[in-house]
């Protein structure tokens, strides 16, 4: 895939690392190699022992030899794949809250700097919800970024430039601040249930 093409799949990184914030196992060792393998990863669900002798671990992005060579790799038909194979994860409920993560990412090479924050809808404890915003933040430290500041609060800050409503069904927002390219965004937004909210 070209890097450009790689880019614009890729630049919701944050949704797909909060996916895995929600979604994912407990496996922060995890040697990750590839940006593929990184999101994948993150979003891995505990794996069974492969009484196969084939691998079924963390580096099995779906379960296919085929789908494994990264010049297959979709990132969202694998978001969808992994959100068909295991039942909606809510809390155990909680209050309205937020969390901002900022720092300076790079993705596919293309370098920025980002602010993005995450509410919930309620349906998250304090502690679980922490716990996604950290694996948030972990998430974009094991794609080689330098650690984003984690800033907590009761909403989300307005105005932003955009907002993915129930992201990937997950009953939580995402919001962008500081996004130079917002294009691919509403797409992906859209591809993993979501609903895109200009302005916001």
């Amino acid at each position: 895939m070209p890097t450009v093409l790689l880019r614009h799949a890729l630049a919701p990184l944050s949704v797909l690392v909060l996916l895995a914030a929600c979604t994912a196992s407990q496996d922060t060792n995890a040697a990750t190699s590839t940006l593929a393998q990184a999101s994948s990863t993150a979003m891995a669900t505990p794996s069974l022992p492969a009484d196969d002798g084939e691998d079924a671990g963390l580096d099995d992005l779906d379960d296919s030899d085929e789908l494994d060579d990264p010049a297959n790799f979709d990132p969202a038909a694998h978001v969808r794949r992994q959100l068909a194979q295991q039942p909606a994860r809510r809390g155990s409920g909680g209050p309205v809250q937020a969390c901002t993560l900022s720092g300076r990412v790079t993705i596919a090479g293309h370098t920025e700097d980002i602010r993005d924050c995450m509410q919930s809808n309620g349906s998250l404890s304090v502690a679980e919800f922490q716990q996604a915003c950290q694996g948030l933040a972990n998430g974009l430290n094991q794609t080689g970024n330098a650690p984003a500041k984690i800033e907590y609060s009761n909403r989300c800050p307005t105005p932003a430039q955009g907002s993915c409503r129930n992201f990937m069904n997950s009953g939580m927002d995402a919001f962008y601040y500081q996004r130079t390219d917002l294009a691919p965004l509403p797409g992906s937004c859209a591809a993993t249930g979501g609903r895109w909210q200009a302005g916001g």
